[in-house]
């Protein structure tokens, strides 16, 4: 279950330094950089929440995973909808493993 969404994050972390390294003018090439930070933003956000959600799934406390500001606090509407879909997935994995051992 989080193995899977611990891949995930490799994935989107892979995403984000691709990102970063094509800010440069150098790198750009035809590329806006208005597109590239915006989709950055995008990417290091679900990054944040899906890192949350697999972290309180493993029973880590929020003040252990992260120290916002005031000003930027997470989706907790988000996250909660993350933390569910992990769950949902996990119990149709258990179930179908349950299935075939029959």
């Amino acid at each position: 279950m989080l193995k899977e969404t611990k891949i995930y994050l490799k994935e989107v972390a892979k995403e984000i330094r691709e990102l970063k390294n094509q800010r440069p003018l150098k790198n750009r090439g035809e590329k806006n950089l208005y597109k590239i930070i915006l989709d950055l933003d995008k990417l290091k956000y679900k990054f944040r929440s899906f890192h949350i959600a697999s972290s309180e799934l493993r029973g880590k406390s929020r003040d252990q995973i992260e120290k916002p500001s005031e000003s930027n606090k997470a989706n907790e509407e988000y996250i909660l909808k993350i933390k569910e879909g992990i769950l949902k997935k996990y119990e149709l994995q258990k179930e179908k493993a349950l299935r075939d051992c029959a």
